[in-house]
């Protein structure tokens, strides 16, 4: 399988619809994205059009010659797409996400694949370079028939059971959908137990939050900027071939022969979006860190990172317990001359109170 390489398009800095792939920027003249604002990472759009050889049959002519041809088995698939995401910083949880983005049968290969509903990767409505100073991020396009019936069991009634209610369809939660252990534990297990058959595409990519942490000289590298605009994921473009190349508005790519923009065919691709404001649902964010810890806890029962886990819970448990605090105080306080004795106590004890005491206001 060929390995995956990362370029850069910029879609809103075009008036031709057609954004040409670039290499990283090394000059450090990339804006870099600002503290407090809104951001969303997703998967957009991918193609299959470069199948591995195992999907591949021989096909030996009765020429007088004879010779033999490479041609496609398989016009349709079942696939499934997701990404795993981890960010790295001072203040970051270093912790795998997973996420299942698209699962469809009879998938028509050599057409555009529009992800919809399950597309975000990340999103914050609070950027802090501390805490997102580098995101590490792994996607794999799966033959779903590859995997095992309690995998593909588990995986349809996930989606059966989430979808309309939950934000993104998170393998962490399988356990608490009301799956066979078997096959819940199939599916969060999903991106660790596959194997190189059950692969049909994979790609990785880091992005950085700081220009200045790039590798300067102008060599490629897969380590890209963190910045509004388009990431595309192929394995068809060899680095100094891609300026025949560039991502159109619906994000196929195109190749220019000399003479016209064709689409690129013979390939497999992934593009991503990073857009600076936020585009799911309000419910995304409690998702994704109740996700969170499901998947420390998970990766901890594989591991021996028991102490970080309770550290982790810890202070998760200790920030819902300030919040309640806080949610007290300013219901004691809006009962103004109202209060018994016992809620006037309270109220000064919740004052005083280390944990919520600054974050409480003067009067």
């Amino acid at each position: 399988m060929a390995e995956a390489k990362a370029y850069f398009a910029d879609l809103r800095l075009t008036e031709e619809n057609l954004a040409p792939l670039a290499l990283p920027n090394y000059a450090g003249s990339t804006p870099r994205l600002g503290e407090a604002e809104p951001y969303t990472l997703s998967v957009e759009r991918f193609w299959l059009g470069n199948l591995p050889e195992r999907y591949r049959r021989r096909r030996q002519s009765s020429s007088r010659y004879g010779y033999s041809e490479t041609v496609r088995s398989d016009k349709k698939l079942d696939i499934v797409l997701t990404s795993r995401h981890e960010f790295r910083g001072a203040e970051a949880d270093r912790t795998n996400v997973d996420k299942i983005h698209f699962m469809r049968d009879d998938f028509d290969l050599e057409r555009i694949g529009t992800v919809g509903e399950y597309e975000t990767i990340w999103a914050t409505q609070d950027y802090k370079e501390a805490k997102y100073k580098s995101a590490y991020l792994v996607f794999h396009i799966i033959d779903k028939d590859r995997l095992s019936g309690d995998a593909k069991e588990g995986l349809g009634k996930l989606f059966t059971v989430l979808t309309g209610v939950a934000s993104a369809i998170f393998p962490a939660f399988a356990p608490f959908s009301g799956l066979a252990k078997s096959a819940a534990d199939r599916v969060v297990n999903l991106i660790d137990d596959l194997d190189e058959d059950d692969i049909i595409f994979n790609a990785q990519l880091e992005l950085l939050a700081n220009p200045a942490h790039l590798i300067g000289g102008g060599a490629p590298t897969a380590d890209f900027i963190l910045q509004p605009g388009q990431y595309v994921l192929t394995d068809g473009i060899e680095y100094g071939q891609h300026q025949n190349y560039a991502l159109n508005y619906d994000m196929t790519l195109l190749r220019h022969d000399g003479v016209r923009w064709n689409v690129a065919k013979d390939m497999n691709y992934i593009v991503l979006r990073l857009v600076q404001r936020f585009t799911p649902s309000d419910d995304y964010a409690v998702d994704e860190a109740a996700a969170t810890m499901l998947s420390e806890l998970h990766n901890a029962s594989r591991s021996s990172a028991g102490a970080n886990v309770m550290s982790f819970i810890s202070d998760t448990f200790s920030f819902y317990q300030g919040y309640k605090k806080i949610a007290r105080y300013h219901e004691l306080k809006s009962k103004a001359g109202a209060l018994t004795q016992a809620e006037q106590t309270l109220l000064e004890k919740l004052k005083a109170d280390p944990q919520i005491s600054k974050y409480l206001p003067a009067n």
